[in-house]
């Protein structure tokens, strides 16, 4: 789900929720991909609540574990996140809320991504099996 804050949050704050939210949902990763905005330490910190072992990934960070092929994966996986950001933006209005305030804002964004998530969905064979 979207994540939205008042002015400008930085990335590592929005961790602790997202970390969270992953133990609440019962998710455990084995690998996740940050952009260089996300501090090592802290994200390692934060993330090992949810999997001890789990595999951070920072784009343009030097101390990525894992193989050339691993890092180039891994990077790729995060480009490919940012065409979705901007997907949202550009065609469900997620950059720019037309309500007014916060509480406004969480509700533009939640149906952008709800309008994207139904779209996305109604494109997935159905099974009549």
């Amino acid at each position: 789900p979207p994540k939205l804050v008042v002015g400008q949050a930085g990335e590592n704050a929005l961790l602790p929720g997202t970390a969270e939210e992953l133990t609440a949902l019962g998710l455990c990763p084995r690998e996740a991909a940050f952009d260089a905005g996300f501090g090592t330490l802290v994200t390692r910190e934060q993330l090992a609540r949810v999997r001890p072992d789990i595999e951070i990934f920072i784009a343009g960070g030097r101390h990525n574990a894992g193989s050339r092929r691993t890092r180039r994966r891994r990077a790729r996986y995060r480009v490919g996140c940012e065409g979705r950001i901007a997907h949202l933006k550009r065609e469900y209005g997620a950059g720019r809320s037309r309500l007014k305030g916060a509480t406004g804002a969480r509700i533009w964004e939640g149906w952008a991504v709800f309008a994207y998530d139904v779209e996305t969905a109604s494109a997935l064979p159905v099974d009549t099996g």
